[in-house]
């Protein structure tokens, strides 16, 4: 367990290939997250055209993997790689809700274009809990925290002390933050349920907090009122 209080995932693939940018969070699940993404392919004298259709294919792949990176921290996209090559990247269209191409050119040898892609970041998600691995503090029971009503991702600073001090919380993460939104995973004490914890934050911090649709996920709006208590 990581002996900070709190601490935020680097994206790992972005670091490492500059090849595909997020322009911007998604603001909703069903929106999707806009990607852009540049692919390349080798120019094959036996069949010169093919290259356009791989390069395509390839940028489409990138589009994929950064949105991965925004999911899983460097350590789990690397010991799961396999599993993240058969599930997503063989099969990037069936996360791609629409794409459009900004430009296709040559270079020496490769044919490389680059794409807007908007990506269902939902469908993802929903695939990583499946297999397990969207989750990245791997001790004690956890809560996961939707965090809706923020103004800019600076604003998580004023809840992540309102989470620090509420009972039965250890460690936490951020996830993701962007486009109003955030994502966290915090570990709670054997016990605290998510109702529970979804109480505290009503009752001693005047948050909108409330539990679903999983048991284990807590949806909290920043700017919606505290709902009253029940008599």
């Amino acid at each position: 367990m990581v002996g900070m209080r709190a601490f935020r995932v680097l994206s790992a693939l972005t670091a490492l290939c500059a090849c595909a940018t997020p322009l911007n969070a998604p603001k909703s699940a069903s929106e999707g997250e806009i990607i852009r993404a540049t692919g390349k392919a080798e120019i094959d004298v036996r069949a010169p055209e093919s290259a356009k259709r791989r390069a395509l294919e390839d940028a489409e792949r990138r589009a994929i993997e950064e949105t991965l990176s925004l999911h899983m921290p460097h350590d789990l996209l690397v010991r799961n790689a396999d599993a993240l090559q058969s599930h997503f990247l063989d099969h990037p269209k069936i996360f791609i809700r629409r794409r459009k191409v900004i430009k296709t050119w040559k270079e020496p040898a490769y044919v490389k274009t680059e794409i807007e892609a908007r990506v269902d970041f939902a469908a993802i998600e929903h695939q990583l809990l499946k297999m397990g691995l969207a989750k990245s503090i791997e001790a004690g029971p956890h809560a996961r925290i939707v965090l809706s009503g923020l103004d800019a991702c600076a604003d998580l600073e004023g809840f992540e002390k309102i989470l620090e001090a509420a009972p039965g919380v250890g460690d936490y993460f951020v996830e993701r933050c962007g486009g109003g939104r955030a994502l966290l995973w915090a570990v709670v004490n054997e016990g605290l349920s998510s109702r529970q914890l979804a109480a505290d934050l009503s009752q001693q911090a005047g948050l909108a907090a409330r539990v679903g649709p999983e048991e284990d996920t807590l949806s909290v709006d920043l700017k919606a009122p505290a709902a009253e208590p029940a008599p």
